[in-house]
């Protein structure tokens, strides 16, 4: 099978089409379930929209309100082997991966450019009939144009905590097609409660991907969800989905962070130093390789840069002795969110000896000025590296004697432990990350692969 040139000549046809196909196409109706389109039904959901009170109306819709208004639709297309083919069309055209740190699944182009016959009859059917039914039923105006994708969810594929927000989006809409799909499997549709900042807090309530069911809400600022990840290995989680649009409503600020707690630099003894740190990066020689590399690629790994033990007594690897600490199963780590930002365990205060020792070491003048030595960053007054071999101000750095009321440099420290199901996203409200640092990350109890 070739999906894109099947595509192509899909697009091809609608805009060339012969009488018969026109007929073929135009014959294809699909039918919203009859006991939704009832005036009961209706009238019953936009009360009930109205009022925020969660309920079952029949066997066709379920409205729950908690965190946020979502209205389930059950068995939404009265005949199901139009489903069925809608599925095979959908499964016949072209998807592209889309891979980053928020989201990783494939998805096809706008369903607009395809011409099939029952892609055609579900556009027809959504801007015909749910449009003006959903209008009428949650009160919110739309405009009159969707946006409209297929996905597909594999084996660890995911979609991470996020709201939908953008200009113009109203409604947000999912129909399901697989059949057979179970809570072992992976996928489900979680929900979102927020704090007093309205940000994502916990998953309070999870929503199974049903064959010819659509699960629809608003977009607003606390319409947090995600798509948990598919754990089955022989299914596919195929869906269409996307927005009704209408006039834009104003939307709060975004939610700014407090800033991490900036630390200055402390004094430790040589010989706390010289026991922590490998002896290998205090050569003057190795740093001049290191900083090179670091000039030319902006990062390096380090390999064994905490000392080991030369004489096989444990309590002198610190690398063991810190693994050790932190694997002790009574140390309790804390969630950290928000959920759209980060999903991580954090250490908290206080923590074991052989960990504040660690970070006192990473925290003192000494490791300010091997880390300057190593990169070339002024992070220290004392750097010896000469004006030729550290950055130019031409390449954003700037020397310490021009500036002599220079503010000190300082640093932040934290402990996260990583596991399945943690992440951190990138995002634009990150105060932290807004001026010129230097990122150091230790890795601890990492072999093989990971």
């Amino acid at each position: 099978m070739a999906p894109a040139k099947r595509a192509d000549k899909g697009a091809t046809s609608g805009s060339r089409s012969s009488p018969v196909s026109k007929r073929r196409k135009e014959s294809v109706v699909l039918k919203v379930n009859s006991e939704l389109t009832s005036d009961k039904t209706k009238d019953e959901l936009r009360a009930a929209f109205a009022e925020k009170k969660a309920g079952h109306f029949g066997t066709a819709a379920e409205l729950i309100t908690d965190p946020f208004n979502v209205c389930v639709l059950h068995n939404l297309l009265e005949d199901e082997g139009s489903v069925d083919s809608l599925k095979n069309e959908l499964f016949d055209i072209e998807f592209h991966a889309k891979n980053n740190d928020l989201y990783k699944f494939h998805q096809s182009d706008d369903l607009q450019n395809f011409d099939t016959p029952y892609i055609h009859a579900f556009r027809k059917c959504l801007e015909g009939t749910l449009a003006p039914w959903l209008r009428d039923v949650t009160g919110i105006p739309l405009d009159g144009s969707t946006s409209l994708t297929c996905s597909k969810y594999s084996y660890t594929d995911v979609l991470l905590c996020h709201d939908d927000e953008c200009e113009g989006r109203r409604i947000a809409f999912i129909l399901y097609l697989t059949p057979g799909w179970t809570a072992e499997d992976g996928g489900l549709l979680d929900l979102f409660d927020t704090d007093s900042n309205e940000q994502p807090r916990d998953i309070v309530r999870s929503i199974l991907p049903r064959f010819n069911s659509l699960v629809f809400f608003e977009v607003s600022p606390v319409s947090f969800h995600q798509v948990a990840e598919v754990l089955s290995e022989d299914k596919v989680r195929l869906s269409v989905g996307g927005w009704f649009h209408g006039p834009p409503v104003s939307r709060p600020d975004p939610y700014i962070e407090p800033l991490l707690e900036r630390l200055t630099w402390c004094h430790i003894e040589e010989e706390l130093l010289r026991a922590w740190i490998s002896p290998t990066y205090l050569a003057d020689s190795v740093a001049e390789q290191v900083r090179e590399q670091f000039k030319n690629e902006s990062e390096i790994h380090l390999q064994e840069f905490l000392r080991a033990s030369a004489s096989f007594k444990p309590a002198e690897d610190k690398c063991k002795a810190l693994e050790e600490a932190l694997s002790d199963p009574n140390v309790f780590w804390k969630q950290q969110g928000p959920r759209n930002r980060r999903w991580t365990l954090e250490c908290p205060t206080p923590m074991a000896p052989v960990v504040e020792e660690c970070l006192r070491v990473f925290r003192s003048e000494a490791m300010f000025l091997i880390l300057s030595n190593l990169t070339g960053l002024k992070l220290h007054p004392l750097l010896s590296v000469t004006e030729s071999d550290s950055s130019s101000e031409d390449d954003g750095g700037s020397d310490n004697s021009e500036q002599p009321n220079r503010e000190p440099a300082s640093c932040t420290q934290v402990v996260h432990k990583w596991s399945h199901g943690t992440y951190t996203l990138a995002h634009d409200q990150d105060r932290n990350s807004d001026e010129c640092g230097l990122d150091v990350v230790l890795y601890l109890n990492c072999r093989g692969d990971c």
